[in-house]
């Protein structure tokens, strides 16, 4: 099928620009303080324009289902909250248990999800991903800040916490975003056109940076959690996703806007938000990395049996 085309397009170049982040920090041809450097750039600039745009410029007049939304939003709690359930009683650092539930709903839908979508089904089809788009970016970055300040060991009262939230740089992108599109402003097309230019720079330079910043030293000591990782973000939620879909009636489009929802690698945006709220690193990169290599060859299944079902 010519959406397995775009599915490898879209991940092998992630994968490459992990790998020569990896190879250059390994040469020693940049040094770890100015990847740390563009980490910061990375999450307080680049993330939260691109975070901004993609609220902006999605195109919500065409489909708004927010049947659909709210059971996204059940799944996405639900296996937070069980995660986070299961968790208590088990003894390994709560830096990694903050990484662990973040992975279990921040999926890469933002750089997969249309392109998918758009090679199956055509320019027409956009209005559903691009509505799910909307609402995803922004709840993503919100549960993510308040898991990982959860875990992060900083004890903080309710107020603190709050406002560490609403001063987040990807809070306050998607706050402006949503103002624009409730409002219908719109910005100067030659300010448009700056920020759409220096977006392109924010996927790349993520990964790159991600690359850099990645630590073997702790891959062997993570290997049992990023199986279990890999095998929830990758199987198990997807699958319950999709099962729950097809029996409220849902097919075509929206099964494979939910595919990729559900069931895309983790987020390359939650390893810089990972550092800056002071969890483990080392394991949000290693998940990003394992969830993106295994991606691939899921989706090829999860296409083929529903094609195979008639769902597609």
């Amino acid at each position: 099928m010519n959406s397995l085309l775009v599915a490898v397009n879209a991940i092998l170049p992630i994968t490459v620009l992990i790998f020569l982040g990896i190879l250059i920090q390994r040469k020693g041809y940049v040094s770890q303080k100015s990847f740390k450097d563009f980490n910061w750039v990375v999450f307080h600039l680049l993330l939260p324009l691109n975070v901004f745009l993609n609220i902006v410029q999605a195109d919500l007049s065409k489909i708004v289902d927010l049947r659909l939304s709210v059971y996204c939003l059940g799944i996405f709690l639900g296996f937070a909250l069980l995660a986070m359930l299961f968790l208590r009683n088990v003894k390994i650092d709560e830096k990694k248990k903050g990484v662990i539930v973040q992975c279990m709903f921040r999926s890469n839908y933002i750089i997969l999800g249309i392109p998918i979508v758009q090679s199956i089904y055509g320019d027409g089809s956009l209005g559903l991903p691009s509505f799910l788009a909307s609402w995803s970016v922004p709840f993503f970055n919100f549960l993510a800040i308040l898991v990982l300040e959860h875990y992060s060991g900083e004890h903080a009262d309710m107020k603190h916490t709050v406002l560490k939230i609403l001063k987040n740089p990807l809070i306050i992108a998607s706050i402006l975003g949503v103002i624009l599109q409730v409002t219908g402003l719109k910005l100067p097309g030659i300010l448009m056109n700056v920020l759409t230019t220096t977006n392109k720079m924010c996927t790349p330079l993520a990964l790159f940076v991600m690359g850099g910043l990645f630590e073997f030293r702790s891959l062997r000591e993570n290997m049992k959690l990023l199986s279990v990782i890999t095998i929830l973000r990758l199987v198990i939620v997807p699958l319950t996703g999709l099962t729950g879909a097809v029996l409220m009636g849902y097919r075509d489009v929206a099964l494979i806007s939910l595919l990729v929802l559900l069931g895309g690698p983790v987020a390359v945006s939650s390893y810089a938000m990972t550092v800056e709220m002071h969890c483990d690193g080392e394991l949000q990169a290693q998940s990003i990395l394992s969830t993106t290599l295994f991606v691939l060859p899921m989706f090829m299944i999860f296409i083929t049996v529903m094609g195979q079902l008639g769902y597609l």
